[in-house]
């Protein structure tokens, strides 16, 4: 009886980190865009980039943006929750997402493509493990 207990742990982690892999991927696929030279007739929402964020787990999570060096707070997505964070965003970069869990892990994701005016979308599985989710 274990056994099968155990089985069903594992496939539903490896989905977890399917569906956390394929969203991360599918929003790094947005970067893949040469980088646009700033327009005087631009506002500073195209100068942004928005991530979307889907939290599939019952802890809240605190998010950071993390690129060269620099670490800005996104803010916190409650449990099962939804929510948008925009950033200010000037040039085309890699950036990774900070996952801070509430009385859980930590981790970062892999290296993200962004560029001005792109949406990231970022699902958060129901069981978020450190080490096959993100790093």
């Amino acid at each position: 009886m274990n056994e099968k207990i155990a089985r069903r742990r594992r496939r539903a982690s490896a989905a977890g980190r399917v569906a956390l892999l394929a969203v991360v991927v599918a929003g790094a696929g947005f970067g893949c865009g040469a980088s646009r030279a700033p327009s005087p007739f631009s506002s500073p929402e195209d100068q942004r980039i928005v991530i979307e964020v889907i939290n599939h787990n019952f802890l809240d999570v605190t998010l950071h943006a993390l690129w060269l060096g620099r670490r800005v707070r996104l803010g916190t997505i409650l449990g099962l929750g939804t929510a948008n964070f925009r950033l200010a965003w000037d040039e085309t970069e890699l950036l990774r997402i900070e996952l801070d869990q509430l009385a859980g892990a930590s981790c970062v994701t892999e290296l993200i493509s962004a560029t001005p005016g792109e949406i990231i979308f970022l699902e958060i599985p129901s069981h978020l493990e450190v080490g096959y989710d993100c790093f």
